[in-house]
């Protein structure tokens, strides 16, 4: 049987159809075809060339959590098929590395790809989905082509992770949740407030007793010197990013406070607006 690949519409009929000839597969991964249904749902299922695959002994080699979102959500989709492989195919399929966001924002040509991609994914969470627990999980994955959409919608990204970068290297803390930190405050605060802040918490420079900034500076600083475990119970994505926000917050209040906190079941605090 000679190898074809053709460009099908795959309903959930379909999609069962061929999920039938599934014998040798892997065990379903129920949050790749939750995130898979979840991009259909939504529209923003692409078409790429990797679609699915049936040996020449009719049984699916690979496709099974796309076809299994396929029936989840209950939505039809273009998906290139292709027939004819060798049953032996099945032992190199998806052997490569999985593209990631910053892959992604590379092949555009965005700088700092890496630091980007991880400060628009923490904006994005900041956004849509505050007070998810400790910002983690399957959950809080934003697919590469949102991470794309992101840059795009956000031109000024590139410059706050640069800022964001230059105080997780002076402060020796995690670059991902301090350049997401930044990038969310500057979509509150003018661009002067944002870089004084910044300026603060990397310097420590003219701090008074009191000051949010230096609070918070201090908080990162002792967050780096606890032992691993503690630093991932305590200081986890959300609650670092609320001690950032609620210090820009009493800053530009123009308060002096003598501690700052961020429990685990607090709802997550929107940034002041300054012009």
């Amino acid at each position: 049987m000679q190898v074809k690949t053709e460009l099908e519409t795959v309903g959930p009929q379909e999609a069962s159809r061929y999920l039938a000839m599934n014998l040798h597969n892997r065990p379903l991964r129920k949050r790749a075809v939750d995130k898979y249904a979840k991009e259909m749902r939504e529209g923003r299922w692409q078409l790429t060339h990797q679609g699915a695959a049936i040996s020449k002994s009719n049984v699916l080699l690979d496709g099974q959590h796309k076809l299994a979102a396929v029936v989840q959500s209950g939505i039809a989709v273009s998906m290139f098929i292709t027939r004819g492989l060798p049953d032996s195919t099945f032992s190199v399929i998806d052997a490569g590395t999985r593209r990631t966001a910053g892959d992604t924002l590379q092949t555009a040509g965005y700088s700092n790809y890496t630091h980007l991609a991880a400060a628009l994914r923490i904006l994005y969470v900041a956004e849509m989905m505050p007070d998810h627990k400790m910002w983690q999980g399957s959950a809080t994955v934003v697919p590469n082509d949102l991470i794309l959409e992101l840059a795009e919608k956000h031109p000024e990204a590139e410059e706050w992770v640069t800022v964001g970068a230059r105080v997780s290297k002076a402060l020796r803390t995690p670059t991902a949740i301090m350049c997401g930190s930044i990038l969310f405050l500057a979509q509150y605060g003018s661009s002067e407030w944002v870089h004084e802040f910044a300026n603060g918490l990397a310097n420590g420079e003219n701090l008074t007793g009191g000051s949010p900034i230096l609070l918070c500076r201090n908080w990162l600083i002792r967050r780096r010197e606890l032992p691993s475990a503690r630093r991932g119970a305590e200081y986890d994505q959300r609650s670092t990013a609320g001690i950032i926000v609620k210090s820009w917050n009493k800053w530009v209040a123009g308060e002096t406070i003598a501690r700052i906190r961020f429990a685990v079941n607090e709802s997550f605090p929107t940034p002041a607006r300054v012009l």
